[in-house]
């Protein structure tokens, strides 16, 4: 069947928007002679080419691909930045830029006012400074990981002292109830939307638990400097994009989590670092950062050290032998438990009460929460 003639690099765009090749090979066997010119993709793989990839047929046929997040003021902070976001991503991002836009306008409708750290500090500020000042706004305690045992137990902890102040807090590991679309932490670990009555972070919970708990924080200082950002960080190393606005939420991010005396009157052995980390709840990699960024280890033994955390990560990830890595969410048990730490216990029941007043239609609350209303009952009597 002959192919339908489109231009290679508006192919190219959609490819990625669907997931790369190396994705899709197995489905298109002549994907790559696609790309290079010398065969077209027939109509009914395009129909299936724009399935995938979220783009309305029509566009791809008239070479009208839309550009990422459209409309919407968000920046990607990607390391790899020659490759298109995900489906799954743009969806992700949209769905929740809905739920931030329906929170705020129903809290300023309340009579609430509007939070004053958002866009309170700039990149050119105090890393120090920056981080006692954030401590103070969500009124974390110095002394805040003696009051939990495991990692799991302070990233709950510190998501409840974000919701305290004012901050929606989602979570997943995959796009709402499609279990099929799983979010990618190679692609992104998190991102922040940026808003004075409703400002919010997702993250992704395919990412280790220790990498959730930075992803958490990194993202809290986009609040703070009023700025929506997607953050690409690395687990094995946390390099982000070389962009200042996302080294400047690193440092600070470290800081935070690592005060400075933890780092004194010690002899930084890479034994020390893990000990600093498992008291501190976490990672090694956190503290080798927070070393070096304070000048406590050089550059000769922060790489050394490095090496040693990335082999230890890639045997403990042999170790594993197909197993999931540690998750914060899984899958499976009970759904509405799932849907309510997805979502937060904050956000489902603003849901729930504006569809009570009839602010929120029925439609527009099974959009904005994947709970059909015919549902809330249930939720409502196992967990709130």
């Amino acid at each position: 069947m002959r192919g339908f003639e489109v231009k290679p690099e508006v192919l190219k765009q959609v490819i990625e928007r669907a997931g790369g090749v190396e994705r899709l090979r197995s489905k298109f066997k002549t994907i790559e002679k696609w790309l290079s010119g010398e065969k077209f993709p027939t109509l009914k793989q395009l129909e299936e080419l724009s399935k995938l990839s979220g783009i309305p047929f029509g566009d791809i046929i008239l070479g009208k691909v839309p550009y990422p997040f459209q409309g919407l003021n968000i920046v990607f902070f990607r390391r790899d930045t020659g490759r298109a976001p995900s489906v799954e991503l743009e969806k992700l991002v949209e769905l929740t830029q809905s739920r931030v836009n329906f929170a705020s306008e129903y809290l300023e409708e309340l009579g609430y006012e509007p939070l004053d750290f958002v866009g309170s500090i700039g990149i050119n500020d105090s890393v120090e400074e920056v981080a006692d000042y954030i401590k103070k706004a969500i009124k974390l305690e110095r002394d805040w990981f003696k009051k939990v045992k495991t990692k799991k137990e302070a990233f709950g902890f510190l998501r409840e002292k974000l919701e305290n102040a004012g901050i929606f807090v989602f979570l997943n590991n995959h796009f709402e109830n499609n279990t099929r679309l799983r979010l990618n932490p190679d692609e992104f670990k998190g991102f922040a939307i940026a808003d004075k009555f409703a400002p919010a972070i997702f993250v992704n919970t395919n990412a280790f638990l220790s990498t959730q708990i930075f992803t958490l924080i990194h993202e809290l200082v986009h609040l703070f400097l009023g700025k929506s950002a997607i953050s690409d960080i690395d687990e094995t190393t946390l390099e982000v994009a070389n962009a200042r606005e996302e080294k400047f939420c690193n440092r600070v991010a470290a800081a935070l989590l690592i005060p400075q005396e933890e780092l004194e009157n010690k002899s930084l052995t890479y034994e020390t670092l893990e000990n600093i980390g498992e008291r501190l709840k976490v990672s090694t990699l956190v503290v080798l950062l927070r070393a070096f960024e304070t000048g406590r280890i050089r550059k000769r033994e922060y790489f050394e050290y490095l090496q040693i955390y990335k082999r230890q990560l890639h045997e403990f990830l042999r170790s594993l032998q197909g197993e999931e890595k540690n998750r914060l969410s899984k899958g499976g048990g009970d759904w509405y438990r799932s849907k309510v730490n997805q979502l937060s216990r904050k956000f489902i029941e603003l849901a729930i009460e504006a569809f009570y007043t009839r602010e929120l239609p029925p439609n527009h609350f099974a959009f904005l929460t994947g709970v059909k209303v015919s549902n809330i009952p249930k939720l409502e009597e196992r967990h709130l």
